[in-house]
């Protein structure tokens, strides 16, 4: 390229390419001239004569100062060629074979960005299976291959214009079709990702032994009296990173830096100013548990900031759990999501006919979602309430509200009222907020220990 006299050249770089060089001209007169930027393109590369997708061969494209770029398809004939010359122009790339040369041509490469040639023919042809477990985290019960396996996750590859998906049965494993190519397996399950690089090869399985959670969903766990849902996250193997405030009472001596957990005091207003209130802070987080036993009473007429604050991090799709007292944090922030028994005018304690769940240490649930059901093993499975006194919900709910279990539940009735039986009572229940969830349980998780009750709640942590 000339450059006038007295001009000052600067050269503009991009990672890993030159984009540009620009010469200014001097005073003599301003003139402006700029090599094209360059573009990515990416494909795959059919054999001309067997018309099967063609690994290990040479693709070149041009790229500045009349010079060419080249790689090399991969296993499934894909490539991926940097640096070649952008513009509406098109440009022809070489395929060089061990017996064949063949070109291809891009009608437009896109500066600054990824094209995709055009799919030569025998890339309808070329399908593969994957298959493979899903399981919830690699630390703990996980990193060997033991452990939960997270049933109705969703797993899922974006191929170009085409999503090839399908849902884990009860037992983690999955099988689907996807298109030769190297790409990245994806998996959903409530507020947890997963992501592994895959290699599809035509007519061939490709097998993944597990495909695991890190444990990064950061989680804030509000602690209470009465329950302790960190237990069941730690046996998950997430650990605890911090606790708010610093050192109380339930904060332990050994803090892991790297781990996904914040327990926040729940028998003091901590949670309330210190969590709740704080907006910033409560958007680090994905989930909020709340234990039965945190502190209430200044619930009833919360700051607007507070119900503002929780009201918006579900709606932006932050998930909570609530157990069984806790239950004002719903029926004060968020009215109406669910029916709670009892007199929508009084408060806490003094809710006339509000905590009248009877104790129970048998009471016979049912569990009303399939999924859940084929997780457990069984469709009924017995509860532990180990106190009198808790919160249940009327049998009719709103529209929105789903139950996944129910039961005959026993509750007192007041003086003049003999007591009585709320028949097919939710137990278990959630309900969509926006693009969040509120799940409600009126259990305790910390006093049923069985196999089963286990099950259901790594479950039910899961799709949160």
């Amino acid at each position: 390229m000339a450059t006038a006299k007295g001009a000052k050249s600067f050269v503009i770089w991009s990672t890993g390419a030159l984009v540009a060089v620009v010469a200014l001209a001097g005073c003599q007169g301003d003139e402006l001239a700029a090599i094209p930027p360059l573009g990515n393109v990416d494909g795959y590369v059919c054999h001309p004569v067997l018309d099967e997708l063609a690994p290990g061969v040479t693709v070149e494209g041009p790229t500045l100062r009349d010079e060419v770029v080249s790689t090399v398809t991969d296993l499934s004939g894909y490539f991926y060629l940097e640096d070649v010359l952008a513009g509406p122009q098109p440009r022809v790339l070489t395929v060089t074979g061990p017996d064949f040369t063949s070109t291809i041509e891009v009608p437009y490469v896109v500066a600054n960005a990824l094209t995709r040639a055009p799919d030569p023919s025998c890339l309808d042809a070329g399908m593969g299976v994957v298959t493979g477990r899903i399981c919830a985290t690699e630390q703990g019960l996980i990193g060997s291959g033991e452990g939960y396996w997270l049933a109705n996750a969703y797993v899922y590859v974006n191929a170009g214009d085409t999503t090839y998906e399908a849902h884990t049965d009860a037992d983690g494993y999955f099988t689907m079709s996807v298109r030769v190519g190297t790409h990245t397996l994806m998996v959903d399950k409530g507020s947890f990702h997963a992501e592994t690089q895959i290699v599809v090869l035509q007519g061939e399985t490709t097998t993944l032994a597990y495909v695991c959670f890190e444990p990064t969903t950061q989680i804030a766990v509000v602690t209470g009296m009465f329950d302790s849902v960190e237990t069941i996250l730690v046996d998950l193997g997430f650990t605890i990173r911090d606790c708010i405030p610093a050192g109380f009472s339930k904060c332990p001596a050994n803090l892991d830096p790297d781990g996904s957990i914040t327990l926040v005091e729940g028998e003091s207003t901590a949670y309330l100013t210190d969590l709740l209130d704080d907006w910033l802070l409560l958007n680090e987080y994905e989930i909020v548990f709340f234990n039965c036993g945190l502190t209430d009473q200044h619930i009833f007429n919360p700051p607007p900031s507070i119900s503002t604050n929780l009201q918006g991090f579900v709606n932006g799709g932050g998930s909570i759990y609530v157990s069984d007292r806790a239950y004002e944090i719903l029926r004060v922030i968020f009215p109406g999501t669910f029916d709670f028994v009892g007199d929508e005018s009084s408060w806490g304690s003094d809710r006339d006919s509000g905590w009248v769940g009877v104790l129970d240490n048998f009471l016979s649930a049912d569990i009303t979602d399939s999924t859940l059901a084929d997780v457990v093993g069984t469709s009924t499975v017995n509860l532990v309430y180990d106190k009198g006194g808790w919160v249940p919900l009327n049998p009719s709910q709103p529209g929105s509200v789903v139950s996944w279990m129910t039961g005959d539940v026993a509750i007192e009735g007041s003086p003049d009222v003999s007591d009585q039986t709320l028949n097919d009572a939710p137990l278990l229940a959630s309900v969509p907020y926006g693009a969040g969830r509120i799940v409600f349980t009126t259990f305790h998780n910390s006093e049923n220990v069985s196999a089963e009750m286990t099950a259901i709640l790594r479950y039910i942590v899961f799709e949160l």
